[in-house]
């Protein structure tokens, strides 16, 4: 079998758009120890200590419709607890920025460590928070006021809530003061406005109280729910009259009630094959999404719209991967390597991806986005190895010139080469070797529907002019 004819496609099912592409992020990075959901500027964000105790941070870009990679935290503690992601708010020179939470359980530094993530996805560790010695589960925090107020909520070692307030204009933390309740979970922050929070504790009889700020003093505390809950509560609301609670029941089933505007409705138990870490984000208008750890610390998700309610569950990152969804052209190309077998394609979101399948094996390995690419405007060509090097060729935007670019794969990595040239008339591509001295073929369809050809001599050789091959 020549080279060439190891370069193979094939052609998939009709595409569907209705869910995202997770990129490189499935496999093992979607398996963690804890969870936590934010909202940021550009979509929601998830922050997870993962299955050695690194935290870690991810994005979902909703204006593209993508995942950003896992990344780690910068300057993390040796042991780590919990995270938490606090509501957005504005900080002057840096714009729309998250504060991330996690408590620093070191042996005899026991310390509430803070960053901040400006919209940009830049993080800047800072000094930390003391006199947190004595807390018992991960404290939430949500902004309270005007001029920069936060408010930092925790439970202590005597089951006891308390709360502390940064001073914007002192820029120091109050001291922590007593909110008159035993709680036997952590707590949960919700930011109802601006300047207004909902706070709700678990009791130790199963009870969630709910207390509430705003216009600059606290309410009484209420009783959202009298019975039935064996975790921390985690809440979140559409706007300010619709509001959802969640908790885990007595049997360890997700359930949910709802404030109305006029009172909180009876728990429902939700379809949700999740144990743990039940956190809720609001992702558009009349639309939210609940994430939550399995039995294996898989994580899974559903969604709910008010027209429509609930979703099917969705294990994210389940077995080896989830795949990319094509576009509608539905071609896939896949190459021999020297390890095994190549796969690429263009996926739904316009940009292309590939994955390494060993020989004999199923898929482990996860869909990586093809690094340095422009706006496609062809699917991807893989050309099978020689020399060991692959070659990956697509059509590409070059500040609005269509232009061929080209990859060669060495050693597990891409590296984006200077390109064939200028492309305005062609439709689609493939390329393979000639024969053993290294020369290049590369095959073209174009808008007359002729198929043309173009050589270079050598690896490092110039191309010649394309010839054509008839019509196609």
């Amino acid at each position: 079998m020549t080279p060439l004819l190891q370069t193979v496609l094939l052609v998939i099912g009709s595409a569907t758009t209705n869910a995202p592409a997770l990129d490189s992020t499935c496999g093992i990075g979607w398996k963690t120890l804890d969870l936590a959901v934010g909202t940021t500027s550009k979509g929601h964000l998830l922050a997870i200590r993962d299955l050695n105790g690194v935290l870690k941070t991810m994005e979902w870009d909703s204006s593209i419709g993508k995942w950003s990679a896992w990344s780690p935290l910068p300057s993390q503690p040796l042991a780590n607890g919990a995270p938490w992601i606090q509501s957005p708010t504005y900080v002057a020179g840096l714009g729309s920025t998250n504060n991330i939470f996690a408590l620093d359980s070191t042996p005899g530094k026991i310390r509430l460590s803070q960053w901040t993530r400006s919209a940009d996805g830049t993080v800047r560790t800072t000094l930390g928070i003391g006199q947190s010695d004595s807390l018992h589960y991960r404290p939430v925090c949500a902004h309270m006021g005007p001029n920069g107020q936060q408010a930092l909520f925790g439970v202590f070692r005597d089951s006891s809530l308390r709360m502390r307030v940064w001073d914007s204009l002192g820029s120091s933390w109050g001291p922590w003061s007593s909110l008159a309740l035993k709680s036997a979970y952590a707590p949960t922050a919700n930011q109802v406005g601006p300047n207004d929070v909902n706070v709700f504790a678990t009791l130790p009889d199963g009870s969630i109280k709910q207390k509430w700020w705003t216009a600059g003093a606290w309410s009484a505390w209420g009783i959202p729910a009298n019975s039935g809950a064996i975790s921390e509560p985690s809440s979140v609301n559409l706007d300010a009259t619709d509001h959802f609670l969640f908790s885990f029941d007595s049997i360890h089933k997700p359930q949910v009630r709802y404030w109305n505007g006029a009172y909180w409705t009876s728990w429902s138990r939700l379809t949700f094959p999740v144990s743990r870490d039940l956190s809720p984000v609001v992702v558009g208008p009349g639309a939210i999404l609940l994430y939550g750890l399995d039995s294996s610390n898989q994580i899974v998700r559903i969604g709910w719209r008010k027209v429509g309610g609930w979703s099917a569950p969705e294990t994210l990152g389940q077995g080896s991967c989830k795949p990319v969804r094509p576009r509608d052209s539905r071609i896939l190309s896949a190459a021999r390597t020297p390890a095994g077998v190549m796969l690429a394609i263009r996926g739904w979101n316009d940009s292309i991806y590939t994955m390494n399948l060993g020989f004999g094996q199923n898929p482990s390995n996860c869909w990586s986005a093809l690094p340095g690419q422009p706006r496609p405007l062809s699917n991807p060509w893989l050309q099978a190895a020689w020399g060991g090097t692959n070659r990956l060729v697509a059509l590409g935007d070059s500040n609005g010139t269509p232009r061929i670019f080209q990859w060669t794969h060495q050693h597990g990595a891409f590296q984006s080469t200077t390109g064939i040239g200028e492309s305005d008339s062609v439709l689609a591509l493939a390329s393979g070797n000639l024969d053993s001295t290294g020369r290049q073929a590369l095959f073209a369809w174009f808008q007359d529907s002729s198929v043309r050809m173009r050589t270079r001599d050598s690896a490092g050789g110039a191309w010649g002019a394309w010839k054509s091959l008839g019509q196609k």
